[in-house]
This record gives structure tokens, sequence and C-alpha cells, in this order.
């Protein structure tokens, strides 16, 4: 390995001190800049649209339903249950309703009731309304936020909270 000196240093005749450059390695001339590095910046595109708002974000409190222990004997009862979730501007529930059954009440149940009785909303500017949907598969259960609508109309008169037995549509 060859030893690199130090870089001359030169006094111009207006009293400057200047630093010489380098010497000239092996395959360069000396006096000769090097050729400079040139990096490719990477485009990105601005993204077309953000993608619509899930309303996971407007949840202060919950969890997916436990897995209900009517429904756990022998083989697994399984189904997913989309939930129409109307709240108001102050942050408080106004109504949880099936929107679409799993195909039992159990499931159905346990999805609505847990929303209505577990989960806490965030305020907003107006009235809102979250379709959340909750597969039950194996004995556990999962949520998949689907869409937030701002400024919802109030849901129609029936079940309020999520208080009563059974599916029905919204």
């Amino acid at each position: 390995m060859a030893k690199v000196k130090p870089p001359a240093v030169l006094t111009s005749p207006a009293g400057k001190v200047e630093v010489a450059p380098p010497p000239a390695q092996k395959g360069e001339v000396a006096g000769q800049e090097k050729p400079k590095e040139v990096r490719q910046e990477q485009v990105t595109q601005a993204p077309s649209a953000a993608p619509p708002p899930s309303g996971e974000g407007m949840i202060l409190l919950g969890r997916p339903p436990t897995y209900p222990k009517s429904a756990q004997g022998g083989a697994w009862v399984e189904g997913v249950v989309q939930l129409a979730i109307w709240v108001k501007a102050e942050g408080e529930l106004s109504a949880v309703r099936v929107a679409r059954s799993s195909g039992d009440v159990r499931l159905d149940d346990a999805a609505r009731l847990t929303v209505a009785n577990e989960w806490r909303f965030k305020p907003a500017k107006q009235d809102y309304r979250i379709l959340v949907s909750v597969e039950f598969r194996g004995g556990k259960s999962y949520l998949r936020f689907e869409g937030l609508e701002m400024g919802s109309a109030p849901p129609p008169p029936g079940e309020e909270k999520g208080e009563a037995k059974g599916g029905s549509t919204p």
C-alpha cells in the first residue's frame, strides 16, 4: 500500500493560504480533474389518488369479538359478518346493524354486541358510518375495515346500539 503524502500548502501573492491538489495516482494525469460520479435519482410518481378511508382510524378502543362458546362444539362454525356502525359527531355510538349476515345468528350477535358494548369512537365534525367485516375462522375472529362515510344519514329506526337479538339489514 502506497503512503499518502499530506497536501502541500502554498501561499499566494495576496497572502492567502491555498492547498495544492493531491499528487496524481497511477493512471491519472496531474492537473486533470477526476470525472465526477453521476448519481441517478430515483423518480417516484405521485399517487394518483389517496385510498379511501377505511374507518379504522375512527376507533379509539375496539377489539375483535370473542368467538362465541355456543359455536365451538365439534366443528367450528365459520363465517363473515358485515356490520354498519353509525356514530354521532360527538363520538357516541348511534347504532350498529348487521349489514350482511354470516348465516349464523351466534356469530352475528357476537360481532354486533361487542361493537355495541365495548368499542369507543373518535369525535368528528359530523356524524359518520363505518363498515367493518368480522371473520370468524378456526375459533378466532378477525376485523377488516371496509369503509368510512362522513356525514352519513342517521340509521333507520329499529335496534339502537345493537341491543336487539338477530341479524337485520340497514
